[in-house]
């Protein structure tokens, strides 16, 4: 099962990366969690453990750090990305790259201080306090605090970035499964083992499906009948942050959908009015519309009448 959750992860992660168009940077944060959670389970299932007095143990105990790291950390990325309009991937990449090498250093140098580069988490390691503080104080960062915010914007707001927040809070729970319950053997050994094996299947399964169904809900083929027009990708989630100023909304779907643009463009309309007019053009419902807008819906099917009135003025004269 776990095979099959790593290989379904491959192929979401495939279709994303060999597909042209644009990737919002929350998705892409999304890949690299993937791929994180793809090498976890590979190494998991070759049973790649260091082996003192082994040269390639070296890389091995470093590969184990890194991926810890990112397991423990990225779920708050993800979260900026989706829910910070001013948060840029380059820079939330550069920001997970600095904090992982950084915890990297500090927690292979308790490692060796301690020798316990072998086995992390040994309870009976002098080093062991100081290991997993970090590792907790990363945990908290990374995927309690996220997973908090993200039940309490289901709760509170309801299904915006439902999938997203599910997503974290299902991280979190394998982080928490992984790193509390499995290290300190509770309630048993067994049990421990399998509640962890159960919650890592259910969260690469979920990580899975997130990245098919984006894949294949991202692609919106719709034809207009005013220019028989085939889209190509844009992201919804992404899409809304984009929709303060035409500029904005322009800059972002001009590379995926030009031909939409361009339609736009010539159209004698105010650049508010341009923006519903992309939106129905992209054969969004009113109500997800005034959703994301924070209008009603009845005020964007005026602004459609609206719109629909002036292109048939243009039209006749």
């Amino acid at each position: 099962m776990l095979l099959l959750s790593a290989f379904a992860m491959l192929l979401g992660f495939s279709l994303h990366v060999f597909t042209k168009g644009n990737k919002s940077a929350g998705l892409k944060m999304i890949l690299v969690m993937s791929v994180a959670n793809f090498v976890s389970i590979v190494a998991y299932l070759l049973n790649l453990k260091p082996v003192n007095g082994l040269s390639w143990s070296v890389a091995i105990i470093f590969l184990n750090a890194i991926i810890l790291i990112l397991n423990l950390v990225i779920g708050f990325y993800v979260r900026q990305l989706f829910y910070k309009k001013n948060s840029l991937y380059y820079k939330q990449i550069l920001n997970l790259f600095i904090l992982s090498f950084i915890s990297s250093i500090v927690l292979l140098s308790i490692a060796y201080i301690f020798k316990t580069e072998y086995h992390f988490f040994d309870i009976s390691s002098n080093g062991f306090i100081f290991m997993f503080a970090c590792a907790t104080g990363l945990f908290v960062f990374g995927s309690f605090i996220p997973a908090a915010k993200s039940s309490i914007t289901i709760v509170k707001k309801g299904n915006l970035f439902a999938k997203i927040d599910l997503l974290i809070i299902l991280n979190f729970l394998n982080n928490l499964i992984g790193l509390y319950f499995y290290t300190f053997k509770f309630p048993s050994k067994d049990s421990s083992i399998v509640l962890n094996m159960l919650v890592n299947l259910a969260f690469a399964y979920y990580l899975a499906y997130f990245l098919l169904s984006e894949h294949f809900s991202g692609k919106s083929f719709v034809k207009d009948s005013e220019s028989n027009l085939t889209l190509n990708n844009y992201s919804w989630m992404e899409l809304q942050k984009h929709l303060s100023h035409w500029s904005e909304t322009r800059s972002y779907l001009v590379i995926s959908n030009p031909h939409i643009i361009e339609i736009v463009d010539n159209a004698k309309l105010s650049d508010l009015e341009k923006i519903h007019y992309t939106l129905r053009l992209l054969n969004l419902k009113a109500k997800d519309v005034a959703h994301a807008m924070n209008i009603s819906t009845r005020a964007v099917e005026m602004q459609r009448y609206r719109i629909n009135k002036k292109l048939i003025k243009d039209v006749s004269a």
